[in-house]
């Protein structure tokens, strides 16, 4: 990073640019995926744009999100996105990157349409809960409580959430 005004100025998180739309795709490689044709033409604009199968870019977007490049995942998603629709468990991961870098908005926008997709599905609904907490909404996170006992949410993650609904509001 950088210091501007005393400010560190952590590049790593800026959003995506043009100049690095094509960052996790060349990192890629790098976690053993094999493409077809050069890396510049596999990321073209045309939407018809030849990607890796979903279970590679499905892959890809664990191993981003194992390693903490939240930025990453949310690059490679968006991108994804453009040629064809990722799939839920990249959705997801988008969805906890966003959490990650506190981009509340964008979080709830795309765990709401999750949610709408899939009312049942554990994860995004406790994501949405954590998000809640994270947003400082705990009471709006208290009205899930009972929702993911009955879906089955691990144990320890739902102590941690009635932690949080339990704690006094914070500011995100």
């Amino acid at each position: 990073g950088s210091t501007t005004g005393g400010i560190l100025v952590r590049r790593s998180l800026a959003l995506p640019t043009a100049r690095w739309a094509f960052e996790p795709w060349i990192g890629a490689r790098t976690f053993g995926l094999q493409f077809r044709e050069p890396m510049a033409t596999s990321m073209s604009n045309n939407p018809g744009g030849r990607l890796p199968e979903d279970g590679a870019l499905d892959r890809l977007v664990a191993r981003l999100e194992s390693v903490g490049r939240a930025v990453g995942v949310i690059r490679l998603v968006e991108r994804w996105a453009e040629v064809r629709p990722p799939t839920r468990p990249a959705l997801i991961a988008e969805s906890r990157a966003f959490i990650d870098l506190r981009l509340m908005d964008r979080a709830w926008v795309r765990l709401r349409e999750l949610s709408e997709a899939e009312p049942t599905d554990h994860e995004v609904q406790a994501l949405i809960a954590e998000m809640f907490i994270a947003r400082g909404w705990p009471a709006r996170a208290a009205r899930l409580v009972d929702k993911l006992q009955s879906l089955g949410v691990e144990p320890e993650r739902l102590l941690r959430i009635e932690a949080g609904v339990a704690a006094a509001p914070v500011r995100p």
